[in-house]
């Protein structure tokens, strides 16, 4: 995904590619999603804004959709929509680890420390309490990476 994506944002074939695609499924979110990345590797975060928007217009489901959103926002320094698209993204898929990480770090650029400082503690518990679970193959969480590892052995 997103090597392909870098090579493509290098010899900048990747965009338009993208745009072709989009011409004939218009109605793909990933295929907006995936052009938002794009745009976001080439430091284009307000093109890629439009593009996670209209990917959301199509699912608002989308719990990565509303995360990179998130990133380019707090890219534009918008700092309280990133914030929101971050939370949303924690509404829609509470185990999204990498979401929890950015909001801290976004509520900390935005001066709210305490606050960073509880998703930060909140995140590392979570964490751990993977790692722990990961440690009984029978009590493996599904949707962690440690509990997937365990299992694969």
């Amino acid at each position: 995904g997103r090597t392909l994506l870098a090579h493509f944002a290098r010899f900048g074939a990747g965009e338009e590619l993208l745009r072709r695609s989009l011409a004939q499924a218009p109605k793909a979110p990933a295929a907006h999603s995936n052009l938002g990345n794009l745009l976001m590797l080439k430091g284009e975060p307000r093109e890629a804004e439009v593009a996670f928007r209209n990917a959301l217009s199509l699912d608002r489901s989308a719990a990565g959709a509303h995360f990179n959103l998130g990133l380019a926002l707090k890219a534009q320094q918008r700092l309280d929509e990133a914030t929101h698209a971050l939370r949303e993204a924690l509404r829609i898929r509470p185990d999204f680890v990498e979401a929890l990480g950015q909001l801290g770090a976004t509520l900390l650029a935005a001066g709210q420390a305490e606050a960073a400082a509880g998703a930060r503690r909140y995140n590392t518990t979570r964490w751990i309490g993977g790692i722990r679970q990961a440690r009984s193959p029978q009590r493996a969480s599904t949707d962690h990476p440690c509990g997937r590892l365990r299992r694969a052995r």
